[in-house]
This record gives C-alpha cells, structure tokens and sequence, in this order.
C-alpha cells in the first residue's frame, strides 16, 4: 500500500486540515464511547448494586444491553449510512447516548435501566466502529491504516483516562455524578465536534468510495452484498476472525480473575490490566502503520501472532518475562475488530457494500466477544483452571491463520 505522512497528504491545505479534524472527531468520539462506556462499565456495578440492592448480575446486564445496541446498528449499516449522511448518524448517537447517560444518572428502576442502556447502545453503534472506518475511509486516499489506528486508540486512552476519573470520582461525587458528567462530554464536546467538524469528503460518498492511490475517481468496484452473503470467502473469514478476536478477548476479560486464581496481587493486576489498556491504543496505531507498510494478509497475520503471542504469555504466566509480553503484544492483537475488519473486508470483496459488509463484520466480532468469555468461563466451572481454555483458543487460532493465509490475497 502507498504511505503518506501521518495524516494524510493531500495538495489542499484546506483539506488537511479537514483530515486532521474527521481524525479527532473519531478519537473523541471512540473515547467518549468505547472507552468511557463500554471498557469503564464494570466500574459502575458495585457502587450500584450497594446504593440500589439489586444484584450484580442484574446490573451487568446493562453491558450486554450496550453491546446488542450496537449490533443493531452494524447489521442495518449499509441502508442506514446509504440513506443517511455519516454526519446525521453520528449526531444523532450522541444526542441517543448523552440523553441515554443522563437518565442512567438520575433513574433507579432496573427496568429503565436496561431500556436506556439500549438506548445508549445504540446511539454508541451510530458514533463508533463502522462510521468511524467510513469517515476515515472517505477521507483518506493514502495513510488509510494509520488514521484508522490514531482514531480507534481513542477507545484504548479514553479508557485508561475514565477509568481513574470515575474509580476516584465515585468515591468522592457518587457515581451517579459521574453517569452526569460523561452524559454532558457527550452533549457539550462531542454532539458540537460533529456538527461543526464532520462533513463529507470532496466528491465522495458511500456509492463511490473507490480513488486511485493517484487521487483520480474511479468507478465503483466490488461485490454486491447479496452476492457476498453467497460467497464462501466471506463465512469463512466470518468464522476465523470469530475465533481470532473471541481468543485475545477472552484473556482481556479473564485475566484480572485468572491472574488473581495464580495469587497475582491487586497492585500487579492493575499494573498488567492498566498496562494492557496503553497497548491497545499504541497498538491501533502500530498495526495501522503495518497495513500501510505491506498488504491486507500480512497485516493480518501479524495481528494473529500477536495475538497468539499475548494468549501463550498467559498461559506461560509464571515466566519472568511473560507480564512484559502480554503488554507488548496484546493491543495489537486485539485490534483486529477495529482495524483488520474494514481493511479486510475492502481487500476481499471491494467498496460497493463496504458499509453493509463491515458492520456485519463488526456484529460478528461483538457476538464474538461474548460467545469467548462464555466458553472461558464454562470450561472454568468445569475444571476450575482457565488455562485449559486458553490452549484451545491457542490451536483454534493457529487454524485460523491458516485460513488468513489461503484467503485474503497479498495486494
């Protein structure tokens, strides 16, 4: 792939400018919802569970509730983002998630809860991943892996950043303030950065996305998404990247409790999972570099073998060196949703349903998410050790490498 400058290297400064301001809009925007919602959602569950006496379990419902949110959206993308502006979208999920937050601040009902958890979900499907990669996408001729990898580390560094504001902030303002004052982030910062920022890229939209590494306009090419749903190409990435992205989910999810069952201490834990958050947004941006550097199958079979790489650390924990590797190669591993889907999805089947083909990607890849920790924690309940489960993730994903091999070409 041709490489341009960090952001872009476009003729107009005009449009470089404009680059650098779809870029920050799609960092703040994973911020603001992968990051403070999504990855700092655990933290609400137990001042909750105190201050109203429901259970715990009840209140994690609110996550899944977030993540079908989302699925809706990715399923329905490609009608939604052909009949709608990206910009509409977009406003419109940060008016759903902020109003959404603001409720969850003040309510009390376990009903409304899951209602607006929905909610917000869904307004985080309108603001994240798919428009995020469209955007990019649009805007970007040359440079493409590495503005998506700068825009999706928001979700990394909005984590790290709202996880000590709200583990402090709760015990200082309550956590319902703390629901407030992302509530107000997404309806003061985020909602007017779209509105005054997120425009349409010159003579590009979702029905002729394809230029030329040159800049010149080409005709549509790709597949129709019909055909592609009838293509076995595509239910076979499907199923590796589920094992894939299930695989290096699991350990994220897994560790903090599996690192406890190895007599790991609070302080060590908080330093492999904090630590884990900072890979993940450096590795955004290093695998979106990789992508520039080479082609569609290395990329992603350098994100695969990182991944292998971070689930044999654990399963080798006890090793001096094993923390640092986690570290070192879990963010770029587990940056296959955010990065391997869009590229991938272009490299095999072309722009004409890029939208439609990628959220359905993005849907695969949160069920995938869920399906990961349920089998981990099964086999756990089983044999009381999840080592067992990370070794059969570890031979699944080697065969998943072997279908990236045969699948995705090299240009």
């Amino acid at each position: 792939m041709e490489q341009a400058g960090i952001l872009g290297n476009n003729n107009s400064i005009t449009d470089s400018l404009s680059q650098k301001k779809i870029v920050a809009v799609c960092f703040f925007s994973m911020a603001l919802t992968m990051g403070a919602i999504t990855n700092c959602s655990g933290i609400f569950v137990k001042p909750m569970s105190e201050s109203l006496g429901y259970s715990r379990s009840a209140l994690s419902m609110i996550y899944s509730l977030y993540s079908i949110g989302q699925v809706v959206i990715a399923l329905f993308s490609g009608k939604i983002f052909a009949r709608f502006k990206v910009s509409s979208v977009m406003r419109a999920g940060s008016l759903a998630a902020g109003i959404g937050l603001a409720v969850m601040g003040f309510g009390r009902s376990l009903a409304v809860f899951y209602v607006v958890a929905l909610l917000i979900g869904l307004g985080m499907g309108a603001l994240c991943m798919v428009p995020v990669s469209l955007l990019i996408k649009s805007w970007y001729k040359t440079g493409y892996g590495l503005a998506l990898g700068i825009a999706m580390s928001g979700s990394g560094l909005g984590g790290m950043l709202f996880s000590l504001i709200f583990v402090n902030g709760i015990q200082q303002i309550g956590w319902r303030s703390c629901y407030l004052i992302t509530a107000l982030a997404q309806l003061v910062i985020l909602f007017p950065m779209i509105r005054l920022w997120v425009k349409e890229a010159p003579e590009v939209n979702d029905k002729n996305m394809n230029r030329s590494s040159a800049g010149s306009e080409e005709p549509v090419q790709g597949m129709e998404v019909r055909r592609i749903l009838k293509d076995c190409r595509f239910w076979l990435f499907a199923a590796a990247s589920v094992v894939t992205y299930a695989s290096v989910s699991t350990i994220h999810q897994s560790a903090a409790a599996y690192l406890s069952d190895l007599g790991c201490s609070t302080e060590q834990i908080s330093l492999i999972t904090s630590g884990g958050m900072l890979s993940l947004a450096v590795g955004k941006i290093v695998l979106g570099r990789i992508y520039d550097r080479t082609n569609a199958r290395c990329g992603t079979l350098v994100c695969s073998a990182c991944g292998l790489a971070a689930l044999a650390s654990m399963i080798c924990y006890r090793s001096e060196f094993a923390p640092y590797a986690y570290i070192v190669f879990f963010g770029v591993g587990y940056s296959f949703g955010s990065i391997t889907y869009p590229i991938v999805t272009e490299a095999l089947f072309g722009n004409r349903s890029f939208a439609g083909i990628n959220g359905i990607y993005n849907a695969v890849g949160s069920l995938s998410l869920s399906a990961g920790v349920m089998v981990a924690s099964g086999i756990y309940d089983l044999y009381g050790d999840y080592t067992i489960a990370y070794k059969l993730f570890f031979i699944l994903s080697v065969a998943a490498m072997a279908v990236y091999i045969k699948l995705i070409p090299k240009e």
